[in-house]
């Protein structure tokens, strides 16, 4: 957590680090939308931008670099063919 932390910081605290609880009720919909290994042995950290969208998942203790390398890019995949930037999603 002390690096997700910095790594906000680092975004001139334009992020939040959002603790989730494995076991509350509440999260179910998000652990399972984020198809979480509710078995990891491991904290795994999600990048996640300010449209919602996984940009990073990583596994285990995570570089602050990383983390902030990860906030930065855009998603793995796009909304539709050619992605927002193309003008193709609104």
């Amino acid at each position: 957590m002390d690096n997700c932390a910095a790594a906000c910081g680092k975004m001139e605290n334009k992020s939040v680090v959002v603790k989730v609880v494995l076991d509350d009720n509440k999260e179910t919909k998000l652990l399972q939308t984020l198809k979480c290994d509710l078995n990891a042995k491991e904290p795994v950290t999600y990048v996640i931008n300010s449209a919602g969208q996984v940009t990073g998942t990583h596994n285990g203790l995570t570089d602050v670099n990383t983390l902030v390398s990860s906030a930065k890019k855009a998603p793995a995949s796009s909304c539709c063919p050619g992605g927002a930037k193309a003008g193709a999603c609104k």
